[in-house]
């Protein structure tokens, strides 16, 4: 992260270390260097995570010391660096919004790995929604075109178990790859929020629910396409005033259709016994206002089983 506790690159190693063990070797005596401020307890943190993910976990068993001496709430720091990422990758097309996706990465071990060593971190719902949302929208970035290369180097010098392994780094993706991979909806939607609309989408709640201007706009989100072996469907969004999202797909192609995300929240497929029509829905209660407003302003992604990626 690169301001506010950002990191200068995914590891903070020199760029001369391109060789995977060069890399790590690097990486790991940059942890021996203690945090000095707020700022860059963050990033050790995370990256220490990374380390003892690695079986290397002698920096960050000496994370409460460090936290106590800098007088660091841990709930507070790990909100702040979910926040610092989230921003990046929404505000940045280029190398620093890529490096955050090893910053979610590292974020998602040290998710993996407090409980499991030093259980100081209450883990919240609220906070746990954070992580989810930091991790989702960095595991589905596109990268810029130079950024694939550099991902590909990270993930060969640390080769993290799967379950730790975001999907944009396992395999990375540039803009070309979604241009061939990715197809609109006919009419084609695209209504990703700008910051400043979504803020101003807040205005808009009525008492905490989305209001009826909010719920007619993403119902106006409807599109049809055609799957690349010839299915046609239609794509039905609805959010209704408790916070539900759900997509309904018709026609027959409906059943090629195995994944729906609105953003970075995947959708749950329903098992609906209704001839030539699929499900998908969630929930986005419980999230705060600023997290619904982006979420709503999101595009919905499609994907069937015939290779077909669709957007809304």
């Amino acid at each position: 992260m690169s301001d506010e506790g950002d990191a200068t690159n995914d590891t903070g190693e020199t760029p001369a270390s391109s060789n995977p063990g060069s890399r790590r070797v690097v990486f790991l005596a940059g942890l021996d260097t203690p945090p000095a401020t707020a700022e860059e307890f963050g990033i050790w943190w995370i990256r220490s995570a990374r380390a003892a993910v690695l079986g290397e976990p002698e920096a960050f068993d000496r994370w409460p010391s460090l936290a106590t001496s800098l007088s660091l709430p841990p709930d507070g720091v790990i909100d702040r660096v979910c926040r610092t990422i989230l921003r990046r990758l929404e505000s940045d097309p280029g190398p620093s919004g890529d490096d955050a996706v090893v910053d979610a990465e590292d974020l998602l071990c040290l998710r993996g790995v407090e409980p499991e060593r030093t259980r100081l971190v209450s883990w919240s719902g609220r906070l746990d929604d954070l992580v989810t949302l930091t991790v989702d929208a960095a595991g589905d970035r596109v990268l810029a075109s130079e950024g694939v290369a550099a991902i590909r180097a990270h993930a060969d010098a640390f080769p993290l178990p799967g379950r730790f392994r975001l999907p944009a780094i396992d395999h990375p993706l540039d803009h070309v790859d979604l241009l061939v991979g990715a197809t609109p909806l006919r009419p084609i939607a695209h209504v990703a929020a700008e910051p400043e609309a979504a803020g101003a989408e807040v205005a808009m709640f009525d008492g905490g629910r989305p209001s009826t201007r909010m719920m007619d706009r993403f119902a106006g989100r409807r599109g049809d396409a055609v799957s690349p072996r010839g299915r046609f469907f239609v794509a039905e969004p609805k959010l209704d005033a408790w916070w539900g999202v759900r997509i309904r797909i018709e026609g027959d192609g409906a059943e090629t259709v195995l994944a729906a995300r609105l953003g970075s929240r995947a959708l749950d497929r329903l098992d609906v016994e209704e001839p030539g029509v699929t499900h998908f829905e969630t929930s986005l209660a419980g999230f705060t206002p600023d997290v619904q407003s982006r979420l709503i302003g999101s595009e919905i992604m499609l994907r069937t089983s015939d290779g077909g990626r669709f957007s809304m």
